[in-house]
């Protein structure tokens, strides 16, 4: 969602709403080893790195990032290619482009994500946009913010609260 505020396309959107958003890495908000369930393959982030400085742009479709998903689970997404990593992270500037934006923008984190530190977005994304709402849903894990009950309830209610008419 950051990069899509940080580009030419957030005049498409009226609002936005970011759901346990990636973070760059070094973030205060990404437990060590993400949480311990997400494998990342580093040498290869860095030598996909360099090779699209080159303009190579060929192997950007390999894995970068392998989730420790229940086969059970098969509407999951197991890994991620480099394209999509990159297309789903945040640009590095992203406190920069944030506050720079002048759309509605909400926050919703799960009170058990194995990924990130809920409590760490607040203090993070405040200085940038003291406007933005925070809500941490309790009990709902990373996968869970799009998929269960209460995951589910909280981006609803986020998206009503964004598209009310301002109060006073």
């Amino acid at each position: 969602m950051l990069r899509a505020i940080a580009s030419h396309n957030e005049k498409l959107f009226d609002r936005f709403i970011m759901i346990s958003p990636a973070l760059p890495p070094g973030s205060p908000t990404i437990r060590p080893d993400t949480g311990g369930w997400v494998s990342v393959a580093k040498p290869r982030i860095l030598a996909l790195v360099l090779l699209n400085r080159l303009g190579i742009r060929w192997f950007n479709g390999l894995p970068i990032v392998a989730f420790a998903t229940s086969p059970h689970a098969p509407d999951l997404t197991s890994v991620y290619s480099f394209r999509l990593a990159v297309d789903f992270g945040a640009p590095r500037n992203y406190l920069a482009v944030l506050s720079r934006s002048t759309k509605p923008v909400a926050l919703l984190v799960g009170g058990s994500d194995e990924l990130f530190y809920p409590e760490q977005f607040a203090p993070l994304f405040k200085s940038a946009r003291p406007d933005l709402p925070i809500t941490i849903v309790p009990g709902v894990g990373h996968i869970g913010m799009t998929v269960s009950p209460e995951g589910i309830a909280a981006v609803r209610k986020s998206f009503v609260d964004l598209t009310a008419p301002a109060k006073g």
